[in-house]
């Protein structure tokens, strides 16, 4: 909440950006946190789904996901992420604990995503850009970035599953996201 004076007294307004929601919610601000919700489940849920392929694991991990919003917000500093980069890394790796725990492996190396065909991680990220960005990278690099971040898999499973050696792939890896954080201005 900010406090403004005027000569009419003070006015209140109410901090809607997702960080200051995140640093309401660590002072257990319940409507900020319905806010917050409100504002960034679609995404999550949506990026829950796209990586765990089961709607109903994907709901159990939303109420999850929120659940440590609720409780580790006051961990969150905005100088070191923004609190949608930090609310999607948790609910990334929810989801990879997730698959591990459920040794759904099989089923994961049988379809990495292309660009043109899956919209919704980039719906997710929530950048008009990063398409474009996306866009310019070699499919090897692209296929290996979505593997890596939006299934979950590690360095090993990506170099099992392109018949690649680890060091070729972590390379790949690597150049991709370099040239998506030169593209992107990072």
């Amino acid at each position: 909440m900010i406090e403004l004076e005027s000569s009419k007294g003070s006015v209140e307004l109410t901090a809607t950006t997702e960080a200051d929601l995140v640093l309401r919610i660590a002072l257990r601000d319940r409507d900020a946190f319905q806010q917050f919700y409100d504002q960034t489940s679609p995404r999550i849920f949506a990026l829950a789904i796209k990586m765990l392929r089961n709607r109903s694991a994907a709901e159990e991990l939303l109420q999850d996901v929120y659940l440590k919003v609720w409780h580790s917000a006051s961990l969150y500093r905005e100088d070191k992420a923004s609190a949608n980069t930090w609310l999607v890394t948790i609910a990334r790796n929810r989801a990879i604990d997730w698959l591990r725990a459920k040794d759904n492996q099989s089923e994961r190396l049988d379809s990495i995503p292309e660009l043109a065909n899956e919209p919704q991680p980039l719906a997710t990220m929530n950048n008009d850009s990063l398409e474009a960005c996306l866009r310019q990278l070699e499919p090897e690099q692209r296929q290996s970035i979505f593997a890596a971040f939006f299934d979950g898999m590690t360095h090993v499973e990506i170099a099992r599953h392109f018949r690649e050696p680890i060091g070729t792939v972590k390379s790949r890896i690597r150049r991709g996201l370099k040239t998506l954080q030169g593209c992107l201005g990072l």
